[in-house]
């Protein structure tokens, strides 16, 4: 069972949802999963670092037992450090997921389920399957640990953040994609309009099955109503 994870960080990894930063969201959400070994693989820029360095700052992370590698991506070309080793010398499957993705937390317990082949990525979908084509990534597969370092060091050779990593697999990859049980959400936040969905999605997951007719039509809409306002201004529990 796939239990590492590569982040790639992206301009909008930083960017807040609802309270957190994408990146830490995303680690979150993976450590709730079963996930236990991170690499946050980037270009090594100011930017990128600070953001690393405030994640691993957050206190949720200092007291989790989570092994996180700062990893820039030149760094591959030279095997031998020991946070790029693992990736050179393995053959198991890694989580492999953008760094301004937002998803429902209970995707990545189905997604892990999925051990690759040697030389595959598998391409986690959560609407109808289309033909394969680079437009087809979501932002989210499990791919074969001796696909990574090569994948990596080419889609990082040109340092364009709206790049996508399938330009980068070597034709010997095979691509297979799936689609996963209804209900999950997964998409990408690169825009205003991105933001406003990935909101009103994370805030949907606090909806019970269990509620009743009084809860579901009244008290939880006002309860995400609150929430959600008091959140954008940064109000603790310890004022309320």
């Amino acid at each position: 069972m796939v239990d590492k994870a590569v982040i790639l960080l992206r301009a909008g990894s930083g960017k807040k949802i609802l309270g957190l930063p994408l990146l830490l969201r995303a680690i979150l959400a993976a450590q709730q999963a079963g996930f236990k070994t991170f690499y946050l693989a980037g270009s090594g820029e100011p930017e990128e670092m600070e953001l690393v360095e405030l994640v691993k700052k957050d206190q949720r992370i200092l007291s989790s037992p989570l092994d996180l590698h700062a990893l820039r991506i030149e760094d591959l070309s030279s095997p031998g450090k020991p946070a790029t080793q693992e990736l050179f010398d393995s053959s198991d499957g890694f989580l492999l997921l953008e760094g301004d993705a937002v998803f429902d937390p209970s995707l990545l317990d189905e997604a892990k389920r999925f051990e690759p082949q040697s030389q595959e990525i598998i391409i986690f979908k959560t609407g109808p399957d289309v033909a394969g084509s680079d437009s087809n990534w979501t932002g989210l597969a499990v791919i074969s640990g001796n696909l990574l370092p090569g994948l990596l060091t080419r889609f990082g050779s040109g340092n364009d953040q709206s790049s996508e990593p399938l330009t980068a697999l070597p034709s010997t990859a095979t691509i297979r994609y799936l689609t996963l049980s209804s209900g999950h959400f997964l998409l990408r936040v690169n825009s205003r309009e991105s933001e406003k969905k990935a909101e009103k999605a994370l805030l949907s997951t606090a909806r019970k099955p269990q509620d009743g007719f009084i809860a579901r039509h009244f008290n939880r809409h006002v309860s995400l109503f609150l929430s959600q306002k008091l959140i954008k201004l940064r109000a603790s529990p310890s004022l309320l």
